[in-house]
């Protein structure tokens, strides 16, 4: 319920860019009421017009109306002006007006807080008698004027222009011409008005910035399968990340889908900002969404890139003769005898390059916690066994700098005592 008071048959004139206005106010006190179903309320000012009311008044037997705003910005409804008649919001009654889009709509991502309008409306006056019978035009947006809403306190402010359209615009004050909406800009230069005539138009209506999805790979976006890969939540949300309550990973043609979410309160996770560790990804090129969404339901979403490469593998056999080959594990030699290592591509396990190698540049054999026994490149190195348990290390290198390290174990076995047969005496 709102009331306005204004002071009695008192008369206030401003003269500014926009030529006189004159403020006719309202005697004693009214009470508004929105029609059923409506958002938005008060008083616009027009010089020309008077006061145009964006509800209905309540009690009377008065026509239930008024000026909608529906969640996705579109208007609809009608507006009352005791001179010219109804003005209709709605987008049926304004098909013809003189520039496409014909209707009135609000940008509801209300960039850096102000909620553009644009459009029109139109007054569907008949024979209405300042207007001489018009049923014209209101431009809500031009190039230097238009009005906005003000996100956080659902104010209109600024100007909108009804008039004639003629050859130099639609400047021509012949109808309605300049409409105030907040006497905050109502005054000379669009000057603060408020402490002699309070009048502004409101709305309800909740606006929301819709969230933004984005992310980053940690560390790049292109990362051997032998480390870790972290997808960094970095989406916002101009009403704060803490209206962000659902986060939904899911790594397109691969595992479940989603892959991971969290949310809010209704989840396990209590972080809807999560991040994303992939787990098990084989070498290929993979494609990962990034789904959002906040708390009045607006999503958004993003697609991006990423490469598990393979990463370099070492490996090799034992040999007790340097022929037969087998799994290092397999053999027993004796204590103190020498076994033979080899890392080729002809043995079942063997040293591989990098995605992007192409040759093995360096191999360093060692038994573990010791000195390395063959510090080059030599594939086929030999080593005498002198513990029941040998721990043998190979590191390789490839020409791209990737390294990969292999251990094997070897269980020597103590060889048999040596006797001869001595005879007795």
């Amino acid at each position: 319920m709102y009331k306005i008071r204004m002071n009695k048959i008192k008369i206030i004139v401003f003269a500014g860019i926009f030529g006189i206005i004159a403020f006719f106010p309202f005697q004693g006190v009214e009470k508004i009421q929105a029609g059923t179903g409506q958002n938005v309320f008060g008083y616009a000012w027009s010089e020309n017009i008077g006061w145009i009311s964006f509800n209905s008044i309540s009690g009377g037997g008065s026509a239930n109306y008024g000026v909608n705003i529906a969640v996705d910005g579109i208007f609809s409804g009608y507006a009352w002006s005791e001179h010219i008649g109804w003005i209709s919001f709605n987008e049926s009654d304004l098909t013809g007006c003189p520039i496409a889009p014909c209707r009135a709509w609000v940008d509801i991502s209300c960039p850096s807080g102000q909620c553009p309008i644009y459009g029109w409306v139109r007054a569907l006056a008949g024979g209405m008698s300042i207007a001489g019978g018009w049923d014209g035009w209101i431009k809500l947006r031009g190039s230097n004027y238009g009005l906005y809403i003000n996100k956080n306190t659902g104010e209109f402010h600024n100007w909108a222009w009804g008039g004639n359209e003629t050859n130099s615009g639609w400047r021509d004050k012949a109808v309605s011409g300049w409409l105030s909406f907040n006497c905050a800009e109502g005054g000379e230069l669009g000057g603060n008005i408020c402490g002699q005539s309070d009048y502004r138009v409101t709305t309800a209506l909740a606006f929301n910035y819709p969230p933004v999805a984005a992310f980053l790979f940690d560390p790049s976006s292109a990362v051997y399968n032998t480390e870790p890969l972290i997808l960094v939540n970095k989406s916002t949300d101009l009403d704060g990340l803490g209206d962000i309550v659902l986060s939904r990973w899911d790594i397109l043609n691969w595992g479940s889908s989603p892959d991971s979410d969290c949310c809010s309160s209704e989840c396990d996770f209590s972080n809807p900002m999560c991040n994303y560790t992939p787990q098990f990804l084989s070498a290929n090129n993979y494609t990962v969404n990034l789904y959002i969404e906040d708390s009045a339901g607006d999503s958004s979403s993003v697609n991006h890139n990423f490469s598990i490469l393979q990463d370099a593998i070492a490996g090799f056999q034992c040999s007790i003769d340097n022929v037969i080959w087998q799994v290092c594990e397999v053999i027993t030699p004796e204590v103190g005898q020498e076994i033979y290592l080899k890392d080729d591509p002809s043995l079942v396990e063997h040293s591989t390059v990098s995605q992007g190698a192409n040759v093995i540049t360096h191999r360093r054999w060692s038994i573990v916690s010791e000195a390395p026994f063959s510090d080059s490149n030599d594939p086929n190195p030999m080593l005498r066994v002198n513990e029941l348990e040998t721990i043998i290390e190979l590191m390789v290198t490839d020409n791209v700098g990737r390294t990969a390290e292999r251990v094997h174990i070897v269980n020597a076995v103590l060889p048999l005592p040596e006797w001869t047969e001595i005879r007795p005496e």
